[in-house]
């Protein structure tokens, strides 16, 4: 992992997150979808998001969320390598939602306790000392604020009140004027900011938003 991404005391963003919110991590896609259904929900795949077996919180039946204030900051930053990657997990921006514990309607479930009741589940332990499971969805009233992190450098961060689409595009496109600003040696980072897919995501997403619009209507 390059300097950019990496968190350590003091880094602002690490400062941001210790603030004693609950933080869920996701894409600008999955973000307009969650908007348009008024909830987060649990990840009900057969397999992980990012790798083969469930994860401890879909075991639970919850929603993945990152504790940062609770246990001290030696064992937090002690799992870094851990759980810092999930950050930037979307590109070219990660959306990371920040959640008030006491507006939320389910059962949290803390390490070691989520480790414990699924140790002998067939799935993937939790990341120690920092993740939590939500059981059951959590509507978005429980949302305090939103902090859009630029997936190549964790110094480039933005918090909103609230957030729309027309301020993620308005960050992708400043993002892009950034990169095309750097060195040619950088071009690996302007090409995966420019690729089309991302626009294909959001166009996908901005569909299904209208779809579950019109379902509930």
């Amino acid at each position: 992992m390059n300097d950019a991404r990496k968190i350590y005391s003091g880094h602002p963003l690490f400062r941001e997150l210790r603030n004693g919110l609950l933080w869920h991590c996701t894409s600008p896609e999955e973000y307009l979808q969650i908007r348009a259904c008024g909830f987060i929900k649990p990840n009900n795949s057969l397999g992980g998001k990012y790798g083969r077996l469930r994860s401890a919180c879909q075991a639970l039946d919850g929603v993945s969320l990152f504790d940062f204030t609770t246990e001290p900051e030696t064992l937090v930053l002690g799992t870094a390598d851990k759980w810092q990657q999930f950050l930037g997990c979307a590109k070219p921006h990660t959306i990371i939602l920040g959640l008030k514990r006491d507006n939320m309607l389910g059962k949290v479930v803390p390490y070691p306790k989520n480790r414990d009741i699924t140790n002998s589940l067939n799935c993937s332990g939790p990341i120690p000392w920092v993740e939590v499971c939500h059981c059951g969805q959590i509507q978005i009233s429980s949302i305090a604020f939103y902090l859009l992190v630029y997936a190549f450098d964790y110094n480039q961060f933005k918090k909103f009140e609230i957030l729309n689409e027309a301020d993620i595009n308005h960050a992708v496109t400043e993002y892009t004027e950034v990169v095309r600003s750097q060195p040619k040696d950088q071009l690996h980072v302007q090409k995966c900011n420019q690729s089309p897919e991302l626009k294909v995501k959001m166009e996908q997403a901005r569909r299904q938003a209208e779809k579950i619009k019109r379902q509930a209507q």
